[in-house]
């Protein structure tokens, strides 16, 4: 989000979350309920985000998010309420609060490809929440515990007002340490993974977050802050993934090199992101042979696939389309009418760099 607006909202919470703890902190933090107390500091400060920035009523976005969001939530350890809510701000954002309320902007909606990309971001901010970082780093800046941060905001005073401050622009701006930001990063695939989606997108959303840096470096990419810098939690996250013995696939979070085959009454064809790869006339043998096909090109053809992987052999006579290891396409019984291996092989080579173009900053061969 703009700066201008996060200044706004600093400006204005700050000072009412301190009349809201004030009454409430003392006696519950006595009894140790950090739970309870960040729930009353969610419902104060949420009051005043909604107050300056309108939540998005739509029906089918917020289902959709609400959705992401629970899924995700099951994995959690905090017995937390979990929510997420959309504000109608163009910049593409998301922060949490106290109390496990995450918000997404609608800027954020329209700039990921999938609800893989939004699952990662709304994960990120998940593992903030459930490990208590805002309130963590508040206290960490102000070398106090949790504890002593909420009973020094209860005690009233200037202090609390400094302190309140600090926490809104930590919780809205995504100021944490490096060593939160790891955390969160590789808690956030952790989710992913548990919860049915891609940990690839967790990878692309920050390169993709990197390229909008490149393109408009006066943006403030907010979630996904440089800290530590971009690329190298890029290479972190890979690194994870591949220790956890994780498929990275690109191209299921982006939405990319997906395959489709149809048939009419006139020819079947292989189509992949709508362009046309290979057509035959209409028969049960060439449907036969298009179908085997895209299931070779919806396993194996990958965004990180080197060319030299995509090859036509021969042996004993048979020539062999090969997408990896695995046998996508035989010369023996083809239609007549259908083009060769060779060219088959081509449109796919053209056909991944033209995906490659669509998102070109990754290092698709680390």
């Amino acid at each position: 989000m703009r700066k201008n607006s996060f200044t706004r909202l600093l400006r204005v919470v700050s000072v009412l979350c301190v009349l809201a703890l004030a009454a409430s902190c003392g006696a519950q933090e006595a009894k140790g309920d950090l739970n309870a107390e960040e729930r009353k500091l969610r419902d104060k400060v949420s009051a005043q985000v909604e107050e300056h920035w309108e939540v998005v009523k739509d029906p089918a976005s917020t289902a959709m998010v609400e959705m992401i969001c629970g899924r995700l939530a099951a994995f959690t350890s905090r017995d937390l309420d979990y929510t997420a809510r959309i504000l109608s701000e163009e910049s593409p954002n998301a922060f949490t609060i106290p109390g496990g309320l995450i918000y997404v902007t609608t800027g954020m909606l329209d700039f990921v490809r999938s609800d893989d990309e939004l699952a990662a971001v709304i994960a990120h901010e998940l593992v903030h929440a459930d490990k208590n970082h805002v309130m963590k780093q508040v206290a960490r800046n102000q070398k106090l515990s949790v504890g002593t941060l909420l009973l020094t905001v209860a005690s009233g005073g200037l202090g609390p007002v400094a302190i309140l401050s600090n926490l809104m622009q930590v919780a809205v701006m995504n100021e944490y340490s490096r060593d939160f930001e790891r955390e969160a990063d590789y808690g956030s695939i952790e989710l992913l993974y548990r919860a049915g989606y891609s940990p690839s997108a967790a990878v692309t959303i920050l390169e993709r977050m990197q390229e909008e840096e490149v393109k408009r470096p006066y943006v403030d990419p907010g979630v996904y802050r440089t800290h530590p810098k971009t690329q190298e939690r890029v290479n972190d996250i890979i690194s994870r993934i591949r220790e956890k013995g994780w498929s990275l696939e690109r191209k299921v979070p982006l939405r990319l090199l997906i395959p489709e085959t149809t048939c009419d009454q006139n020819r079947c064809a292989l189509y992949i992101d709508d362009y046309e790869i290979w057509a035959g006339p209409p028969s049960p043998v060439t449907q036969q042979v298009l179908e085997r096909f895209e299931e070779a090109v919806r396993e194996g053809l990958q965004l990180e696939i080197a060319p030299y992987d995509i090859h036509v052999v021969e042996q004993n006579g048979i020539r062999k389309l090969l997408i990896g290891r695995k046998v996508a396409a035989l010369s023996e019984g083809l239609p007549e009418g259908m083009a060769p291996l060779d060219e088959v092989r081509e449109a796919l080579l053209e056909t991944l760099q033209r995906a490659k173009r669509v998102h070109p900053v990754a290092e698709y061969f680390r």
